[in-house]
């Protein structure tokens, strides 16, 4: 747990030490504005990584809501600059957490 949160603290530090990773969390952020810095899309990357690793933990015993990482899941992959993203790197993720991602972003 205490591996995790701070790996959850790194990512989002990120955020604050690139300012311009705060561009993929705006609406204006959409398929016809790509994102042209390399370092906002390793930032997904990061996240997309973090959110496995969780699913990965939750499903080996670790406690937390399972509905909270559904929620995290459907808000983040529901921004335009992550969907390009994971449609790119999914193919490279563990298939159960694809199923995961997947069925949950289809309700």
């Amino acid at each position: 747990m205490l591996a995790l949160t701070s790996a959850h603290r790194d990512i989002w530090s990120a955020l604050y030490a690139h300012p311009n990773f705060g561009k993929i969390f705006r609406d204006e952020a959409t398929d016809r504005t790509p994102l042209f810095a390399s370092d906002s899309e390793l930032f997904i990357h990061f996240l997309i990584l973090h959110l496995g690793a969780s699913y990965r933990a939750h499903k080996l015993g670790m406690y937390f809501e399972e509905d909270g990482l559904r929620h995290d899941i459907r808000e983040f992959f529901s921004l335009p600059a992550t969907k390009s993203v994971w449609h790119k790197s999914r193919v490279y993720q563990d298939r159960d957490f694809v199923n995961f991602v997947e069925t949950t972003l289809a309700g």
